[in-house]
């Protein structure tokens, strides 16, 4: 619908004097300062943020650095116990034996390997030539108990190759006596075994 046409307009003007003019510039700078405060204080708590979440994944890193061995350790040992009991049950018991004392030897050539990376490194921060004689007397008695174990293992009369050599070895690899030589052995790992029925 159209508009009537107005007949009169009325204008209202106000003027401002110096007080209200030097009041009313301050109020406009001071809502400029605002609004480069409110960016500043938004990127200050962007950054905070980073610099939190950054703390926060640090923080679990070095919680995972400092726990997570222990966790994996944990989880580890309930797997191999939960293997080894049910392994006790389908097999004779010496080749299980034999097995958890390969392992034990695989651990503790680590364990001397670590000593050894340690303390005899003259580059190391931990060089000490004492403990290093003593790493080189663990060394050679662990070969010593390593040459035992493969002998009784032979006297055991487990047949390189069978199942049981596979189990007993499988995984651990200088401990199994024909590990240097490739020619010796197959490539199949002990477990698919379990698998092979024209055994």
């Amino acid at each position: 619908m159209p508009r009537k046409q107005t007949k009169h307009a009325v204008e209202h003007r106000i003027t401002l004097g110096d007080f209200e003019r030097s009041a009313l510039t301050k109020a406009l700078t001071l809502q400029a300062e605002n609004q480069r405060l409110d960016a500043a204080t938004a990127t200050l708590n962007a950054v905070g943020v980073a610099i939190g979440g950054g703390g926060a994944i640090l923080a679990g890193l070095a919680l995972m650095y400092w726990k997570a061995p222990d966790i994996i350790g944990g989880i580890t040992d309930a797997g191999k116990t939960i293997l080894d009991d049910l392994t006790d049950a389908v097999l004779p018991k010496s080749p299980v034996h034999m097995r958890r004392e390969a392992q034990a030897l695989a651990t503790r050539r680590g364990e001397i390997n670590a000593k050894i990376n340690r303390y005899c490194s003259s580059s190391s921060p931990d060089y000490d030539e004492q403990k290093c004689t003593l790493a080189h007397a663990e060394k050679d008695q662990y070969f010593a108990d390593l040459e035992d174990f493969q002998r009784r293992v032979r006297e055991a009369q487990i047949t390189e190759d069978s199942f049981y050599w596979r189990f007993i070895f499988g995984g651990l690899g200088d401990i199994d006596p024909y590990h240097s030589d490739d020619s010796a052995g197959s490539n199949m790992p002990w477990w698919l075994y379990f698998l092979n029925f024209d055994m």
